[in-house]
C-alpha cells in the first residue's frame, strides 16, 4: 500500500503511527538529500582543485585564439602530449582578440595573440599576462607573374592604396607598362583597367579581427598617407575580399589567378613550397617567387625584426601566450616547453614557419 494511501485512511493507522511513520520518512530524506550534497560537494571539488594537482595526474588544457598561433600550438601540443600521457591539449584557431577576452573571461586555460594585448584589453582584463613564445613577419603574396617574378611595391603608400581603392567586387588593377618590379601608388586603379599592360587583381584580406591584419592594417596607417589613420582601416574602409585565417588567405589567393593578400611568413613558405603563389616585396624586400628564395627571405625577416632590413619592422610582430594572472604548474609547463630549446620543440616552429625564443635569442 502506497504511503499516500495510508495517510488518506482514518482507520488504517492511529495516530501514534502515522507520527511514527513521519519520522522515518524524515530521517529517511535527510539522509538522500545528505548524500546528494557529499556528492555534489566531491564533483566541485575535483573541479576546483584540478589546478594544484601534480602535472603528471592533470587532465586537459585549452589553447584558444590566434590562427597565427595555432600551427605551431598544433604541433607543440602533440609533442606536449606524447610526454605527458594523462594530458590532453586542445587546440582552437579563433583569431587574437578572441584569445584575449576568452583568457580574460577565464574561458580556456591558454590564450594566444600574435601581437601585443591592447591597452583597452589590458583595462578590462587587468589580470592577463602574456607570455612570448616566438615571432613572425607578415608578407605580401600573390599568384601574379609578370615577366617570371612578382610585384614590388616600392612604399607603404602602394600598398596602401591597393587596400583603399578596391571596388565594389575587391578588385583593383595595376599598370606595369614602366616596371613590375617597382610598383607605386600612382601605378594603382589609374585609368580604366583595360591597358594592354594592366594587371586586375582581387585583393584578399582576413574576415575576422586577428593579429595578422591589425599588424598590416598598423602599419599602413603609421607610415601611410593622412587619408588613412585608422588602425582598422582595412576592416573599415577597404572592400577586399575577406577569407578566414592565414590558410583560408592563402588558400583564396592560390585559388585565383590574379590574387594578392596578406599572410604570416610561415604560410607564404607553404605557398611558395607549392610552387603557388610568390612573395612581394615592400621597399624592395624580400622578394620571392621560388623555395630557392626562402632562406634569403627568411634572413631578411629576422633582419626585419630587428630594424636592420628595407623590410618595414612594423610588419614583423610577436607570437604571445596568455594566462589569467600567473600560470598555473599546468599552464607554466606547457609554456616551458614551448619555450625549451630541445630539437622537439624547436621542430614544431620550423615546421610552422615561425621563430622560436631560442632561435631569435641565439
Amino acid at each position: 500500500m502506497e504511503l499516500k494511501n495510508i495517510f488518506n485512511n482514518e482507520e488504517a493507522v492511529s495516530p501514534i503511527v502515522a507520527t511514527l511513520v513521519l519520522v522515518v520518512v524524515a530521517i529517511a530524506g535527510a539522509a538522500a538529500v545528505g548524500g546528494i550534497m557529499d556528492n555534489l560537494s566531491n564533483d566541485v571539488g575535483s573541479d576546483t582543485t584540478g589546478a594544484t594537482d601534480d602535472i603528471a595526474t592533470a587532465n586537459e588544457l585549452l589553447l584558444r585564439g590566434s590562427t597565427s598561433v595555432q600551427p605551431v600550438s598544433e604541433l607543440l601540443a602533440d609533442k606536449y602530449m606524447r610526454q605527458h600521457p594523462n594530458m590532453k591539449v586542445t587546440v582552437m584557431g579563433t583569431g587574437s582578440g578572441d584569445g584575449v577576452s576568452s583568457t580574460g573571461l577565464d574561458l580556456c586555460d591558454i590564450g594566444a595573440a600574435s601581437r601585443p594585448v591592447k591597452d583597452s584589453e589590458l583595462a578590462v582584463y587587468p589580470e592577463i599576462r602574456s607570455h612570448q613564445i616566438g615571432a613572425s613577419a607578415v608578407a605580401i603574396i600573390s599568384n601574379v607573374d609578370v615577366n617570371g617574378t612578382g610585384l614590388n611595391f616600392t612604399d607603404v603608400y602602394a600598398v596602401e592604396k591597393l587596400y583603399n581603392s578596391t571596388d565594389e567586387d575587391g578588385k583593383a588593377h595595376i599598370d606595369i607598362s614602366s616596371d613590375a618590379l617597382n610598383i607605386t601608388a600612382a601605378e594603382i586603379n589609374e585609368g580604366d583597367g583595360t591597358g594592354a599592360n594592366t594587371i586586375n587583381v582581387t585583393v584578399y584580406q582576413r574576415s575576422e579581427p586577428s593579429g595578422t591584419e591589425e599588424t598590416v592594417s598598423k602599419y599602413l596607417s603609421k607610415y601611410g598617407s593622412t587619408e588613412s589613420k585608422d588602425a582598422e582601416f582595412i576592416n573599415d574602409e577597404s572592400n577586399a575580399k575577406g577569407a578566414k585565417g592565414n590558410a583560408g588567405v592563402l588558400a583564396a589567393v592560390e585559388d585565383d589567378a590574379n590574387g594578392i593578400g596578406f599572410v604570416d611568413w610561415g604560410f607564404a613558405q607553404q605557398g611558395l613550397n607549392d610552387e603557388a603563389v610568390v612573395v612581394n616585396g615592400i621597399n624592395c624586400q624580400p622578394l620571392a617567387t621560388s623555395t630557392a628564395d626562402i632562406s634569403d627571405a627568411d634572413d631578411e625577416f629576422k633582419l626585419a625584426l630587428e630594424g636592420e632590413s628595407d623590410y618595414p619592422q612594423a610588419m614583423t610582430r610577436p607570437l604571445n601566450y596568455l594566462t589569467l594572472g600567473n600560470p598555473t604548474p599546468e599552464q607554466q609547463d606547457f609554456i616551458d616547453f614551448a619555450l625549451a630549446s630541445s630539437g622537439e620543440t624547436q621542430e614544431c616552429f620550423t615546421e610552422a614557419g615561425f621563430w622560436s625564443m631560442y632561435t631569435l635569442n641565439e
